[in-house]
């Protein structure tokens, strides 16, 4: 019983780590590069400490400041 317990609990971890627009600042970030790829330039440039989500969404290139 406690390895199903330990089982579901762990799966349920990866389920929500392998969709990551569905929690907090994912989805903040893919709403913000689905706004940087709608309303700039290919060429514009965005610096941020974290942009894994909001540069492969955003088709834009990123460097960390």
């Amino acid at each position: 019983m406690i390895v199903v317990a330990i089982g579901l609990g762990a799966a349920n971890a990866h389920r929500r780590r392998s969709l990551p627009l569905d929690h907090g600042w994912h989805a903040a970030a893919y709403e913000a590069a689905l706004w940087a790829r709608r309303e700039t330039a290919n060429e514009d440039l965005f610096a941020m400490k974290d942009a894994g989500t909001f540069g492969f969404f955003s088709e834009r290139d990123v460097v960390k400041p």
